[in-house]
């Protein structure tokens, strides 16, 4: 009878521990495919979310391109005005302002190779990066800048080659015509408030051409800074993301990367824009792809 006693408390001894064992294995097991899960899930999504970004800035930066070229191919019929048999200075002047008026150009000028303008209407203007635009146009190259009024207006600047004749006698080298920045944002929707992404224009220092609906600092490097958090690691995670983009930008290659900020994650793909020195910087909040993935 002891002998039988024993031998059911050894076979319930085992029993408990095999079942204590199968349990800790299934744990184990659940816990293991749970993170390997998770884990391919998150790369998953970092891989969608950098197609996605891809894509998205690729259209943009066409439509930016189509929106260009439709402005450039006006300013460069402005500029062929003088091959139609003008003579009388005064008159191709005339019809030159009026064929830009026509075309809803609010600023006209002649542009010098020492890079001074003579307007033909609108207020005088500066060139907010004068270095690129002008050795652009001194090569005989079509290209987008900023710049000014004297009463501070941002204005989207389209030169083109021409020759016409200044009043002191000299040549220029270009027909620059202007628009109010909006006019970018405005075609691109780029500060939609329904938009589920940031949208930026940005030069390679970090400056705004268009800064967005959420840009709170006066340069883009500085907003990427501030998002993350203050520790150590934080701030060592947002110098690499800078560097990183200047890099890109220098090489007017693409970049893209998920900003791990700490307090969120953030999507974010960088493209050169064409005939101008300004890059196309589009943000997506990590959870807004995630949501459409599950829908």
């Amino acid at each position: 009878m002891a002998t039988m006693k024993k031998i059911q408390n050894k076979m319930t001894w085992f029993l408990t521990s095999s079942l204590i064992l199968v349990l800790v294995l299934c744990v184990f097991v659940f816990s293991f495919l749970a993170l390997t899960m998770n884990r391919r899930s998150g790369e998953t999504i970092n891989e969608v979310g950098q197609i996605y970004m891809s894509s998205m800035s690729e259209q943009v930066a066409l439509h930016f391109a189509t929106t260009i070229n439709l402005r450039l191919s006006q300013v460069e019929a402005l500029a062929q005005t003088h091959s139609s048999g003008y003579t009388d200075e005064a008159r191709l002047m005339e019809e030159l302002i009026y064929n830009a008026q026509a075309r809803d150009f609010e600023y006209l000028a002649l542009y010098a190779e020492d890079g001074s303008f003579e307007m033909l209407y609108g207020d005088e203007l500066e060139v907010t990066d004068p270095a690129p635009f002008l050795a652009s146009l001194n090569n005989g190259e079509q290209k987008i800048a900023v710049g000014t009024d004297q009463q501070g207006n941002k204005l989207a600047l389209i030169g083109v080659s021409a020759d016409y004749p200044m009043s002191d006698g000299r040549k220029c080298i270009a027909l620059v015509a202007g628009l109010p920045v909006d006019y970018i944002s405005e075609t691109l929707s780029l500060n939609s408030v329904d938009s589920l992404v940031y949208s930026y224009i940005i030069r390679r220092d970090g400056s705004y051409v268009i800064r967005g609906q959420v840009a709170s600092t006066d340069n883009y490097f500085d907003q990427i800074y501030g998002a993350f958090d203050a520790d150590e690691d934080s701030q060592a995670a947002a110098e690499r993301c800078v560097e990183e983009l200047k890099t890109a930008m220098e090489q007017n290659a693409d970049y893209s990367t998920v900003l791990d900020t700490g307090s969120e994650r953030r999507h974010l793909h960088c493209t050169k824009l064409a005939y101008s020195e300004w890059n196309l910087v589009v943000v997506m909040p990590y959870g807004v792809l995630n949501q459409e993935i599950d829908e």
